[in-house]
């Protein structure tokens, strides 16, 4: 399986203090179910769920036991795939009962590893910039694993990413969070924590083109704003 990091920087930013996710996402051809079809990477059979989930199991397994096998915790998170909701553009091809038996497999495999490591349900990405619930997060949720349960029960919180295309707009991240908030009560998951695993202004996409400088000015206004809400919800 794929990562978004490689495995020798985790261990240096491990060393510097960071707390470090490791994104369970890319199917090598070899174990895929569509080993002839490309994912939006260009790898071959990587956005395709595998043909065998044991093969998966083992990876996870040996990812965690190797990096917190020991005792220590090198690797805090696993997160279960890369944006299985984005429109338009697949991250996945199969449906919601193949991504929540793949949750189950992951998500068994790593606290097998390591009973305390974190799993961050799949990282969704399409939540409308509107006060309202994901339909694809509670098919999602809903939907059987395969194997008596769904995959609403196979992670610990709920991640999601963050993409900005237009003008400035701080009041979209809060709609977006609400709309979180409302997913997770109707999914009967309101105490989840939010975790944010990609974020970015992406404005150049649409002939925007912001300085750096103000795209890491926009992005800490939106986490600022996003934190500040966040902590909000928690206390109420």
């Amino acid at each position: 399986m794929g990562s978004e990091m490689c495995i020798r920087d985790r261990v240096d930013h491990h060393a510097a203090g960071k707390r470090l996710v490791y994104t369970v996402y890319g199917t090598p051809a070899w174990a895929s179910t569509r080993p002839g079809t490309p994912d939006p990477y260009g790898m071959p059979g990587g956005d395709s769920r595998p043909a065998d989930l044991a093969d998966l199991r083992a990876f996870v397994t040996a990812l965690v036991a190797r990096y917190n096998g020991d005792g220590t915790r090198r690797l805090q998170h696993v997160e279960i795939w890369n944006e299985p909701d984005l429109s338009g553009l697949s991250y996945w091809r199969d449906g919601p009962e193949d991504l929540a038996a793949l949750a189950r497999a992951v998500y068994q495999a790593a606290k097998a590893a390591d009973p305390g490591i974190v799993v961050l349900g799949p990282a969704w990405v399409d939540f409308a910039a509107e006060r309202s619930a994901s339909n694809k997060v509670r098919r999602f949720m809903a939907a059987s694993d395969g194997a008596g349960g769904t995959g609403g029960q196979w992670a610990d919180v709920m991640a999601f990413h963050y993409y900005h295309y237009w003008d400035e707009n701080p009041v979209e991240m809060l709609d977006l969070i609400e709309g979180m908030r409302l997913t997770r009560a109707e999914i009967g998951r309101p105490n989840w924590d939010l975790y944010l695993t990609e974020i970015g202004d992406n404005k150049t996409w649409t002939n925007l083109s912001p300085s750096l400088e103000v795209k890491a000015r926009t992005i800490r206004r939106w986490m600022l704003l996003g934190a500040v809400s966040y902590t909000h919800l928690r206390a109420h």
